[in-house]
């Protein structure tokens, strides 16, 4: 596996972060969106290269100059010790550990910033990243409704 690198997300990271959204293929794009999803549109780019780094965080992994996987999370408005995370990685890149390390960083990251619990919601299809999240955290817990399955991952230690 080559060296990977996990870092804050930055404004200039732009062109990169469209890059690594083309190689996605279509059905990562799918269980990452919800829908298809080819592009990314300018204010999607601004958006998720712009975060203040408290109530929104980021973080790449990175070979070289490339972006492989992206980890990101936005507090949400009714619960200020919760946040949505969401994350990918490329297709050619998963089964490497990359998403488990960029959930670990940003997970740490939120606690400093005083996030005790991540959210999620997924589609039931995508075993992966219910894996990942049951696997996170000792206390994770699932609710399936309205066609999607919504997670609670505390960020506390982990007793497993």
């Amino acid at each position: 596996m080559p060296t990977v690198t996990i870092r804050p997300i930055e404004p200039g990271d732009g062109e990169r972060l469209r890059a690594f959204h083309a190689q996605l293929s279509p059905e990562s794009r799918r269980l990452r969106f919800f829908s298809f999803h080819p592009h990314l549109s300018d204010d999607e780019v601004d958006r998720f290269v712009n975060v203040d780094g408290t109530r929104r965080a980021a973080f790449v992994a990175t070979v070289g100059d490339e972006i492989v996987g992206v980890a990101r999370y936005e507090g949400t408005i009714d619960d200020d010790a919760a946040a949505e995370v969401a994350i990918i990685v490329r297709d050619d890149m998963q089964h490497q550990g990359i998403a488990t390390a960029l959930l670990d960083r940003l997970g740490a990251h939120a606690i400093s910033k005083g996030i005790e619990h991540f959210t999620a919601i997924t589609l039931p299809e995508n075993e992966r990243v219910r894996h990942l999240f049951r696997a996170f955290r000792s206390g994770t817990s699932s609710r399936f409704g309205d066609g999607v399955i919504d997670v609670t991952m505390p960020l506390g230690s982990n007793d497993a």
